[in-house]
């Protein structure tokens, strides 16, 4: 009689398990790496809304602040900075004194992507206040690129204490409305 052979070990995996293998884990490759691309995608994106709202809210308070120290709140006022095809969000009278005040308008150039929020008036100190001299030329700067702000008529309050404008990221969700009242008790609303 012949001896019987020790059984063969096997001495590694066969081809079609190497294969079976190897598409079980690009498929979990593929679904996680979809699923990464994914949460970098919402990251950004979230990330992106944040500096929208972050930016409105800068130029918002900007705002708010020169609101509440003007005497007054009006539309229709002609442009100080005599900017081309500019269309005027609303212009706040700022006292110099008892009888007299500077304008500061806000107006917005272009349209869609284009469109730009700006400011002319009296120019901002580095101290953050108003350069309100007797001979000082107004000065027009950007407040906002690809920023919408409007204020219609009936947001600029009753005897012009207040105005609610919206300040907009055009072509997205992003945007401000804030109410911001007048401090002084000397308002009136010109036409």
């Amino acid at each position: 009689m012949r001896p019987v052979p020790p059984p063969r070990l096997s001495s590694g995996f066969t081809l079609v398990e190497l294969l079976i293998v190897l598409a079980l884990g690009g498929t979990v490759l593929g679904v996680a790496g979809t699923v990464l691309l994914q949460n970098i995608r919402s990251s950004i994106s979230i990330e992106q809304n944040q500096q929208a709202l972050n930016e409105l809210g800068r130029i918002a308070a900007f705002i708010e602040l020169e609101v509440s120290e003007a005497i007054a709140i009006s539309r229709g006022a002609i442009n100080p900075c005599n900017a081309a095809g500019a269309t005027e969000v609303f212009t706040l009278s700022v006292p110099i004194s008892d009888i007299t005040a500077r304008p500061i308008q806000y107006y917005t150039t272009g349209s869609g992507a284009d469109m730009v929020l700006w400011r002319c008036g009296p120019p901002v100190n580095d101290n953050g206040t108003l350069d309100l001299g007797a001979n000082v030329t107004p000065t027009a700067f950007p407040l906002g690129f690809q920023l919408e702000a409007i204020a219609e008529d009936k947001d600029i309050g009753e005897r012009g204490e207040s105005v609610r404008y919206t300040l907009a990221v055009p072509g997205t969700a992003q945007s401000l409305s804030p109410k911001v009242r007048i401090r002084s008790n000397r308002v009136n609303l010109s036409p």
